[in-house]
């Protein structure tokens, strides 16, 4: 008996703590400072990488040289977020992911889940959205990244070429963030990359609690407590164990699109119940 009222002691004055006006105004203000570092950092990245681009160096070589400065100009983001105590993060089972010609996947409940896995994956083109390749503040670091719009004809047969090229490929399956955890809209982009490419999946589950910086919230909206990502790698999923090989391909497309949405859902419902 004394212990249980110990514990809720302690809980009280915890979240009073969290609930004082003190603390609402600092992590205002410091959501605020952050966006204005986003607004800062990502012109003089764009002027950086260009820098870079003009070096005698290889092709190739330059980027590997403008993705990885990408990575960690993410990470450092992220983690002066961390610092000032905007959100915290977790990997499984390791913070790197090396995959080669590897397609990578993952669900998008946040704003920041491309932040987070560009600053796990050194070497990753992106699939992205068209709309930020004609936005002043990021058209140059997708370019120079040679990244790959989503909003042209043959982006799938890009991804292909890039893919038999050895390079890895991220995409968000639903295209854009959810509303909820296991809405999970699948489009049929990543499975015409997939089976087009024959190449393995690596599916990343992203989890966020609270959930924050979600579609449709206002971009000052303050969860109640810091939110914690967690991103766990699983086993690199074999397309062929997973789609008759012999039925027609858009068959397989539809296969395979929905066998990725019964993957996820049980991972992000288990996650719910966890977490409540």
């Amino acid at each position: 008996m004394d212990s249980s009222g110990d514990t809720r002691d302690i809980d009280e004055s915890f979240t009073d703590v969290k609930s004082h006006p003190a603390n609402k105004v600092w992590r205002a203000s410091a959501t605020a400072f952050c966006w204005a570092m986003f607004g800062v950092g990502a012109p003089i990245l764009s002027l950086f990488l260009p820098i870079l681009y003009c070096l005698p160096l290889s092709k190739g070589r330059k980027k590997v040289w403008i993705r990885s400065s990408i990575s960690k100009s993410c990470m450092f983001y992220l983690d002066t977020m961390k610092f000032f105590g905007l959100l915290t993060y977790s990997h499984k089972p390791e913070p790197t992911i090396a995959p080669h010609g590897k397609l990578i996947i993952a669900n998008h409940p946040s704003l920041l889940d491309a932040f987070f896995i560009l600053g796990m994956c050194k070497n990753l083109c992106c699939i992205t959205k068209g709309a930020l390749w004609k936005n002043p503040f990021t058209t140059l670091i997708v370019r120079t990244a040679d990244y790959i719009p989503n909003s042209t004809d043959d982006f799938i047969e890009q991804a292909r070429k890039r893919l038999d090229a050895g390079e890895n490929i991220l995409i968000f399956p639903e295209g854009t963030r959810n509303q909820y955890d296991d809405q999970l809209d699948f489009k049929r982009g990543a499975a015409n990359i997939a089976i087009l490419a024959n190449c393995d999946i690596v599916p990343i589950v992203i989890r966020c609690s609270p959930r924050a910086m979600q579609k449709g919230e206002k971009c000052y909206s303050i969860p109640a407590v810091a939110p914690h990502f967690s991103f766990e790698r699983l086993p690199n999923i074999k397309i062929v164990d997973h789609v008759d090989v012999n039925s027609p391909r858009t068959l397989q497309y539809r296969q395979l699109t929905t066998f990725l949405k019964n993957f996820y859902r049980p991972l992000l419902s288990k996650s719910d119940k966890n977490s409540s």
